[in-house]
């Protein structure tokens, strides 16, 4: 009796552990790798982050990078570069990539909001009016693809004039940066946000803007809406008047 009670318990373990085993594997074998989703996050941004004419390379610190399937990917110390990796074209403190479960599910990584922290943006004065360091792309190769939302917050803007320039003869930075990109009825994206200039003589004053894009003809019109609008000095002397 004894020797039959010893003969079942052992099965017993020996089944209960390799229901274990084969749990945990399943389940290894089901979930997403990190670091085939750490590198679909950066191809994404690499992808939206360049143009026909500029390739990037994005970079990020990876050992604090955190990935949570139900939502998405999250990145830190964000940095993105030009294709010779020579110049830092933008930075982020943070980027998060909300994915589409679905579309996971079947074997595709697509974003579906792309939220943004704390980054530092440059933007060049050209003849045509002004162009940013990091090339930005809203449209999608892919059949079916969607356009994520976009979203900056806490973000800083650096506008550098171009040599000779009588619109901005001086530097101009802009803080607080909060926008919204957001896709709209056919290929129309929507632009909402807000900033404050610093040493313009109203640090204080919150600026709003407000337009629309299409991508795909690579238009934008955006409104400025400037409350409370003071030409003191440092404005005038910023803008060469």
């Amino acid at each position: 009796m004894q020797r039959r009670l010893r003969q079942r318990l052992i099965q017993t373990i020996v089944l209960s552990a390799v229901v274990a085993v084969g749990i945990i594997a399943y389940r290894k074998a089901s979930r997403p790798n990190r670091l085939i989703l750490e590198r679909e996050a950066q191809a994404k941004l690499e992808e939206i982050f360049s143009d026909e004419d500029q390739r990037t390379v994005v970079k990020f610190r990876p050992d604090t990078s955190s990935i949570d399937l139900l939502r998405g990917v999250t990145l830190h110390e964000l940095r993105i570069l030009d294709e010779d990796e020579e110049e830092v074209l933008l930075r982020a403190d943070r980027v998060f990539l909300e994915h589409d479960l679905l579309a996971l599910a079947s074997g595709r990584y697509e974003p579906t909001r792309i939220e943004i922290e704390g980054p530092l943006i440059v933007a060049r004065e050209t003849e045509d009016g002004l162009t940013l360091a990091a090339p930005i792309q809203l449209t999608t190769t892919e059949v079916g693809g969607a356009i994520p939302v976009i979203q900056v917050h806490g973000g800083r803007v650096d506008l550098n004039p171009m040599a000779g320039s009588t619109r901005i003869v001086k530097p101009i930075r802009l803080v607080d940066v909060e926008l919204e990109v957001t896709p709209s009825r056919g290929e129309e994206v929507l632009i909402r946000g807000g900033f404050r200039s610093v040493g313009l003589g109203q640090d204080a004053t919150r600026i709003g803007i407000h337009g629309s894009g299409w991508p795909k003809e690579d238009r934008v019109l955006v409104g400025v809406q400037w409350k409370d609008l003071e030409v003191t000095p440092e404005l005038l002397d910023a803008l060469g008047k």
